[in-house]
């Protein structure tokens, strides 16, 4: 499942929902699903939501990062989600380090979205484009992932954006015709 959401100050991300892992599936599943679980390796982020109601939280959490290696997707960041606090018979220690939530009460999803955020955030980077009239289009599409920080229209038709953007995001628009880098920022620290 792909849903896309939009966090704020952030813009829009999409979420894709994976197969779920379960402890001794037969290795004909696993070939099954191989395929979706590779997907995981082009992640930007791992959410991984955790059953905290089981009393074996570390050693499932071990089984998933198992797999993740095989797959080749160990390098990919993990944000860890213990799910059903509600309900969890004990709590996960203060060691387990992640965001804890209940899906069914709906309390620490503002924790999680807020995790998300900065997550992505601390990868931005701040520069000024020089856009030129042609990449109008582009200009549009930055004001809608909430990427502009400030505006000057020069003479020539022409304009200075300040932006904040992810680098795979600020190397497709320096592909688009009509837009260079003017200044490049320190990285923003969240």
């Amino acid at each position: 499942t792909l849903r896309q959401i939009n966090l704020p100050e952030m813009g829009k991300v999409v979420l894709s929902d994976t197969v779920g892992f379960i402890r001794d599936l037969p290795m004909s599943l696993v070939a099954a699903f191989r395929a979706t679980l590779e997907e995981v390796c082009l992640a930007d982020l791992i959410i991984h939501v955790i059953d905290s109601s089981v009393s074996d939280v570390i050693r499932l959490e071990e089984d998933v990062l198992e797999v993740l290696n095989e797959i080749g997707a160990a390098n990919v960041p993990i944000l860890r989600v213990f799910n059903k606090v509600d309900v969890a018979p004990h709590k996960p220690g203060a060691a387990l380090d992640g965001v804890y939530v209940s899906a069914t009460e709906g309390s620490g999803i503002d924790a999680l979205i807020h995790e998300i955020s900065r997550f992505f955030l601390r990868r931005r980077r701040e520069v000024t484009l020089h856009l030129q009239p042609q990449a109008g289009r582009l200009r549009a599409q930055l004001y809608d992932d909430n990427a502009v920080r400030e505006v000057t229209y020069l003479d020539d038709g022409s304009m200075n954006l300040r932006v904040v953007l992810e680098p795979q995001k600020l190397s497709e628009v320096l592909r688009v015709d009509g837009v260079s880098v003017q200044t490049e920022l320190a990285n923003l620290k969240y």
